[in-house]
């Protein structure tokens, strides 16, 4: 029967094939084997020698082979890496960082202290010209790291921002991201509009619905003992919506002061 040592020994044979010239095929390949190894079940020391193999990859540097290592590590739980595997991937970061918008944010959910001063170096002091898109990723990571400045920042941005569905498809998962009660204290304002703000799920309807429910959507799986629960799906796993979005308020109304944000996931 293998042993966690076994596993972590093989990873880390698995890890001295990756090299600068390595095909995106085999790339492919390795990141399968990797997450087939180090599953969500597997020990702590297993899931870092995976992460090590992913950090590898990611030197590499072709975009394809660097998106898919990307999006495995995001997968693990914060406390997987430590300061040392944090600082590793700090590292990395620079001007030139492929998929700069995305790494950023990654680096928002794993860093530190050390992290959002890389992050300010590289948006102050760098020649680059940034997208609007890699700022607001910027932005985003420094507030999931505790930037006062850049939680208000996007506070100040997003109060203006009328409610739709665009600002909750393609604005709120955002602050989701940042884990910061300031910034989702703005959404579970918006949970007690009346206003029929958002089109409606049903593709084969035209009418406007409230914006609460796809709001709740977002929050429940975010939320500590939240009591309103979602499918795999991400739809809510009630059988009356206008029920759910009243419970959902009373519940806020009760709890807005210490409700408690899920910190561990990307």
């Amino acid at each position: 029967m293998k042993t966690s040592q076994d596993t972590i020994s093989y990873l880390n044979c698995i890890r001295g094939l990756v090299n600068d010239s390595l095909e995106f095929s085999k790339a492919k390949e390795i990141v399968n084997l990797t997450a087939k190894l180090a599953p969500v079940s597997a020990s702590l020391n297993v899931k870092q020698a995976a992460i090590d193999i992913y950090f590898t990859l990611l030197k590499v540097k072709t975009e394809r082979v660097f998106n898919i290592s990307l999006l495995r590590l995001k997968r693990f739980d914060r406390d997987c890496f430590d300061s040392l595997r944090v600082n590793n991937f700090t590292n990395l970061l620079d001007s030139n960082t492929t998929n700069l918008k995305e790494y950023i944010k990654f680096l928002g959910f794993i860093g530190n202290k050390t992290t959002g001063s890389k992050i300010k170096e590289l948006l102050y002091s760098s020649e680059r010209k940034f997208s609007n898109s890699e700022l607001w990723s910027i932005y985003l990571s420094l507030a999931r790291l505790g930037d006062t400045d850049a939680i208000d920042f996007l506070a100040s941005r997003v109060s203006k921002l009328q409610l739709n569905s665009r600002l909750v498809e393609a604005v709120y998962p955002d602050l989701v991201y940042t884990r910061q009660k300031k910034l989702y204290d703005l959404m579970i304002d918006a949970i007690y509009s009346d206003e029929l703000l958002c089109d409606s799920p049903n593709p084969d309807s035209d009418k406007m619905v409230i914006c609460g429910y796809r709001i709740i959507e977002i929050l429940a799986p975010n939320i500590k003992e939240f009591p309103i629960k979602t499918f795999p799906s991400g739809d809510l796993d009630v059988e009356n919506y206008p029920e759910a979005l009243k419970q959902a308020r009373d519940w806020f109304v009760q709890n807005r002061s210490n409700y408690k944000i899920v910190k561990e996931k990307y």
